[in-house]
């Protein structure tokens, strides 16, 4: 059984014995990975978040959840449609950095004048640390 303090978790007879605190499939919005994306269907929709993320197996991509509320007016049970997702760039890496790219070299400036300031301090505290050690 879980305890409830400050954070969730198991007593050390239900961890001891490999009790798992949640079971994946019953968690709204969590990350699945399936197959095949024809298994994107078999998803339940009450298991389903807007903008969850699916990794596909067989694709090697990622799919995004666009969930659809029902409004009992021209829609009459929630779902979900599913579309390729490419917000984290392909292969590890390749994404759009431009406004990265613009923050780095702009706060690099200022690291270069910060440095120049500020050496000053480094070569002039070194002749007074050769003086203490002579000192002592």
């Amino acid at each position: 059984m879980p305890l409830f303090s400050s954070k969730l978790q198991l007593t050390n007879a239900a961890s001891s014995s490999g009790t798992a605190l949640a079971d994946i499939q019953f968690v709204r919005g969590a990350f699945h990975s399936i197959e095949s994306s024809s298994h994107l269907v078999n998803i339940p929709v009450d298991r389903i978040a807007d903008n969850q993320i699916v990794w596909v197996d067989d694709a090697s991509t990622t799919y995004k959840a666009t969930f659809i509320v029902a409004d009992y007016i021209s829609i009459f049970a929630d779902s979900a449609s599913w579309a390729p997702f490419t917000g984290f760039g392909s292969g590890g890496g390749g994404g759009d950095v431009s406004a990265l790219n613009t923050f780095t070299s702009s706060i690099q400036g200022q690291v270069d004048a910060l440095i120049t300031a500020t050496s000053s301090y480094a070569t002039g505290s070194h002749a007074s640390l050769v003086a203490l050690n002579a000192f002592t």
